[in-house]
């Protein structure tokens, strides 16, 4: 009877040992897969930014294009591809303080997530 006894504890301390090592495995993928999604989302929203502008220069472009074909002379044409060319280096660089801004909001909230998760974890 008392070996019984001891097979039932040990079970059971083992039972506990195995349920705490699978709520902790289960609190670290979850965690995992909350922060893989929160890459992917501050990866999406850096790309739907740089897409937005991408789409916003091509259709530039196509304008730039057709001032191109419509100008009558040579001093037509050098006007347009002076606007072009100023509004396309002041578009770029607004775009990269942007994308620099965006990027560095997105890594601080990335920072402040992993220690928000570490802390969820390791409760």
């Amino acid at each position: 009877m008392a070996t019984t006894n001891k097979r039932s504890n040990a079970s059971s301390l083992l039972g506990q040992s195995n349920a705490d090592m699978i709520k902790s495995a289960e609190k670290q993928w979850f965690g995992a897969a909350h922060m893989h999604g929160m890459m992917l989302r501050s990866l999406l929203q850096f790309n739907l930014e740089a897409t937005r502008f991408l789409q916003h220069r091509l259709e530039e472009d196509l304008k730039t294009a057709e001032a191109f074909s419509n100008c009558k002379t040579f001093s037509d044409l050098n006007d347009a591809g002076e606007k072009f060319c100023k509004r396309a280096i002041e578009e770029y660089g607004e775009e990269a303080a942007k994308l620099t801004n965006l990027g560095v909001g997105l890594m601080s909230k990335a920072a402040e997530d992993v220690q928000q998760e570490a802390i969820n974890v390791t409760a």
